[in-house]
């Protein structure tokens, strides 16, 4: 039951950090794919960094939901006698919740067009920090739907930074569940078994 804990862990770990090293890139490298921003009014140019950032990402954010649920259910099993279960089951209910969390508001954010007053010619128009905080942003289109500036950064600091600290919390919590606890106590050890208190002659 600990191998697989930890085994279980480790794997969520390494999601983990793939969702934080690709989700840091994309904040600076995500751009639409043409096909989902225009259909088939512009070529797609091939595969771009932005593309296999996003692929990785989201791979990685959906392969989380079944190991946290797997992370979940063992460490809410009783590993040992006299263990509690409470904790482990908060932990299950909790980090199934922010994950799936997480991989909703992630597919919130994935906009399709930004409407903007005006236009460099050949400028860059890649990541999230070039739009978020700027003025000439009218709207974005996310899955054909208006999205309002300020609500985008409102979403996309859900997913960042609340969502995405909460997920690091939770997989904080599961290692100290594992390696931090003091050993549970013997099943045979109880009050009654204490030693009585001496008294004193009067």
């Amino acid at each position: 039951m600990a191998t697989a804990r930890r085994l279980a862990l480790g794997l969520l770990s390494v999601e983990v950090l793939v969702l934080v090293v690709t989700g840091a890139a994309l904040f600076f490298l995500y751009e639409p794919t043409p096909s989902q921003a225009f259909g088939d009014a512009f070529p797609d140019n091939g595969t771009q960094p932005g593309d296999v950032l996003r692929a990785v990402h989201g791979f990685a954010s959906w392969a989380a939901l079944p190991t946290v649920v797997v992370a979940g259910v063992l460490l809410a099993a009783r590993a040992r006698p006299g263990e509690r279960v409470a904790p482990g089951v908060l932990w299950a209910v909790g980090g199934a919740v922010v994950a799936a969390a997480a991989a909703i508001t992630g597919l919130a954010i994935a906009y399709d067009q930004v409407a903007i007053r005006t236009v460099t010619a050949g400028g860059n128009v890649a990541g999230y920090h070039r739009w978020l905080w700027n003025d000439d942003v009218l709207f974005f289109l996310v899955d054909g739907t208006e999205m309002a500036p300020s609500t985008l950064v409102k979403a996309v600091l859900l997913h960042t930074v609340a969502l995405g600290g909460a997920t690091v919390a939770v997989v904080t919590a599961g290692w100290w569940r594992v390696l931090g606890r003091r050993p549970a106590p013997s099943p045979s050890s109880s009050p009654a078994d204490a030693e009585p208190a001496s008294t004193t002659a009067r």
